[in-house]
């Protein structure tokens, strides 16, 4: 006997309907609960939203589009207005692709208090605030394990801002650089708000900022100024993935230390390239990391003439010096007043001394007279260091220098070894630039290209700038 196929009697979906409506009326539901409750289609759509470290694989993006894109439906449900800077930011040209930078380093699980100190010392250099110093590391630490953020990347952050100094470099506030223009709108009394993607929705989110006020004395004061940064990094961090997803970024970017800097729409990476020098240089200073292993080029072993490489080089040969009448003898490496300058390959110092135009090269000058030397009367290169590396066993000889020194922390005639210490960072012989460290590396063909020789060490990609017709090459 053949079955009858079941029906469901008429009007019985609406009164099932009626049924639980008028439940949820009793318990006090709207008919919005009941639509949500049938209609699976209002749900936030689910979005695939890669996490931070993605990016570095996606080498289909390009510059200048949106991030890790979204999704219109994410875009729909975003927060409503981006967050953007109260503060004027420049918008530094990108000198290389977000995607010939390494992966970060991972900062270690467990902390020693003391070596976490010492590190500190040495990044925030001689022209930190000494009375105050000591106390940096532990509020930076106190602070980091209260929110959960990375203590190397809030140190890394507070030098970049300030130089470790309570005198603000720019008109962010205090240490580390906050712009209370980012965050006002978002605090309620002693609590921060902020929304984080999560399965395709925005959920808000709350930070507990307990122990200090958001006010202006507090936004100066250090303790409580490394303590809001420390929250603050913290959240960008969970919401960097929805951010990248939400909205239309300007930039690329490799980290969520940029919206720190820029708010929801990031403008340029140029700054979190600073900022993650300097957290890498904490790391190696901390033990956590050894500095990058030194390559072989035609018979040499090189190393990075800097902290924290790989580094970016800013300039390079060629481009014009003094309004064209110029051309740029060597290579600029984006670097800080006062960090360390070390030696490339073992060799011999053959010069530590001033650039004096018209009277020669003080190379004989003590150290100490070559400080009191007249900036203004300096040239180009200023206070500067010259190595012999001597030749190969390929037959290759090999020079480096570097210039605009702050100090020389060699003589001439003394034997040095690769990652030695040979001076700092300065500005003598500079005339308009901030400090930086001009390297120049001399082969059998002439001056190199930093790029070409220290592959994986030095990066970027400078805009090129070419001099006049018959200028000279001779600048530094």
């Amino acid at each position: 006997m053949k079955a009858k196929a079941r029906t469901r009697p008429k009007g019985s979906r609406a009164n099932l309907v009626a049924m639980i409506a008028g439940a949820l009326a009793g318990a006090g539901l709207g008919v919005a609960a009941l639509v949500w409750m049938f209609s699976g289609a209002l749900a936030p759509p689910k979005v695939e939203v890669p996490t931070f470290h993605d990016l570095d694989a996606d080498a289909g993006a390009k510059e200048g589009t949106a991030g890790t894109a979204g999704t219109a439906g994410t875009r729909a449900n975003r927060p409503a207005d981006a967050r953007r800077p109260g503060v004027a930011t420049t918008v530094y040209p990108a000198l290389t692709s977000v995607y010939d930078w390494p992966r970060e380093p991972e900062a270690p699980k467990l902390i020693d208090d003391t070596r976490y100190a010492e590190a500190l010392v040495l990044l925030c250099g001689p022209h930190a605030d000494r009375e105050v110093r000591p106390w940096y590391a532990p509020w930076i630490l106190r602070s980091s394990k209260e929110f959960g953020s990375d203590p190397f990347l809030l140190g890394a952050l507070m030098f970049r801002e300030s130089g470790c100094s309570k005198r603000s470099r720019h008109e962010r506030i205090g240490l580390a650089g906050i712009d209370p223009a980012l965050y006002r709108r978002d605090l309620r009394g002693r609590s921060y708000h902020y929304r984080e993607l999560a399965d395709g929705k925005w959920l808000e989110q709350t930070l507990a900022l307990e122990r200090f006020p958001f006010e202006n004395d507090f936004l100066h004061s250090p303790e409580s100024n490394l303590y809001f940064a420390a929250a603050f990094l913290h959240a960008w961090e969970q919401q960097a993935r929805g951010l990248r997803a939400a909205f239309v970024q300007r930039s690329e970017y490799r980290h969520y230390v940029s919206h720190y800097i820029w708010g929801d729409l990031v403008q340029g990476h140029r700054h979190e390239d600073w900022i993650l020098a300097e957290r890498r240089r904490l790391l190696e200073y901390y033990g956590a990391i050894v500095p990058r292993a030194a390559i072989r080029w035609r018979g040499f072993e090189l190393g990075c003439p800097l902290d924290g490489c790989p580094r970016l080089v800013i300039s390079t040969l060629g481009d014009s010096r003094a309004n064209g009448a110029r051309a740029h003898a060597g290579n600029d490496f984006e670097s800080t007043m006062g960090e360390p300058v070390r030696a490339i390959a073992d060799g011999k110092v053959v010069f530590a001394g001033v650039d004096l135009p018209g009277r020669g090269s003080a190379s004989k000058v003590p150290i100490w007279a070559q400080r009191q030397a007249d900036p203004e009367e300096m040239g180009a290169g200023g206070l500067y260091v010259c190595i012999d590396h001597g030749e190969s066993a390929e037959q290759e000889k090999l020079v480096s220098c570097y210039m605009h020194l702050e100090a020389a922390t060699v003589v001439q005639d003394r034997v040095v070894k690769r990652g030695e210490q040979v001076g700092r960072v300065g500005t003598s012989g500079i005339k308009e630039s901030r400090p930086h460290l001009h390297f120049e590396i001399r082969a059998s063909e002439g001056v190199m290209r930093a790029m070409d020789v220290l592959t994986g060490i030095a990066i970027g990609n400078p805009v090129h700038r070419p001099p006049q017709e018959g200028a000279t090459q001779s600048g530094k």
